[in-house]
């Protein structure tokens, strides 16, 4: 058979704004757990994770594991249609080139791409130094208030994680204290791209963990859905 599956119009959303924010291509790996994609830029600057558990979809069936080579493009202009309370509908026929999507009585075939062409992103082995938990809401306000600011600074201090961004209205500060959730008395200073995080993070919602060590990636990590997960892994800037 291969693969069959429908996707509530939300999660159909900010997978594809996820993948895009990051590159134009990913290979998509379908088996009996649901859906997995690790992709990075073309820099390799950061790094995607994305498991979507196959209780969060409406309908998911996938009779063997099977990789898809997608440019993420051409699924967007199916899911651009998606409103409130629709859902998409997807099916791969095993051996096929193409992968065929429906909405809303709209359909389209979308030519696979080879999977050989796409560069394979290896798991990142990393040892944090800390772990911290903060929301999403107080994050998006300080990047956007950061305005075009082309870098800011994570630390860690007291037991909390402090972002500081210095613009050119005057210095923007947000203190998530008590977030460390270990080495508590870790202190750190890293500084990052504000617009490669606020890529990496654009579908983030509620409460992310985010992980790090000083001049080393961080990490950021949230529910997309109940069952489901993304990481973003985003290098200092230098």
């Amino acid at each position: 058979m291969g693969v069959q599956l429908e996707i509530v119009c939300n999660l159909a959303k900010d997978l594809v704004k996820a993948i895009e924010n990051t590159n134009e291509e990913a290979i998509f790996v379908f088996d009996n757990s649901g859906l997995f994609v690790r992709m990075s830029d073309i820099y390799k600057y950061k790094v995607l994770e994305i498991e979507i558990n196959k209780e969060d979809f409406i309908n998911y069936e996938c009779d063997k594991p099977v990789e898809l080579g997608i440019v993420v493009s051409r699924i967007k202009d199916v899911t651009k249609t998606l409103r409130k309370g629709d859902f998409l509908s997807i099916h791969y026929e095993e051996g096929a080139d193409v992968l065929n999507l429906s909405a809303n009585g709209l359909n389209r075939a979308i030519k696979l791409i080879d999977v050989s062409h796409i560069s394979r992103i290896p798991s990142l082995d990393i040892h944090y130094a800390y772990e911290a938990m903060i929301d999403h809401k107080t994050f998006h306000n300080f990047l956007k208030a950061s305005g075009k600011t082309l870098s800011f600074d994570i630390s860690t201090a007291d037991g909390g994680l402090i972002m500081v961004s210095e613009t050119e209205g005057g210095v923007v500060q947000v203190p998530w204290m008590d977030s460390l959730i270990n080495s508590k008395t870790y202190k750190s200073k890293t500084a990052f791209s504000l617009s490669e995080i606020s890529k990496a993070v654009s579908t983030a919602k509620g409460e992310l963990k985010v992980s790090g060590k000083e001049n080393e990636i961080i990490k950021f990590s949230w529910n997309i859905a109940e069952n489901s997960r993304i990481s973003a892994m985003v290098a200092p800037k230098v």
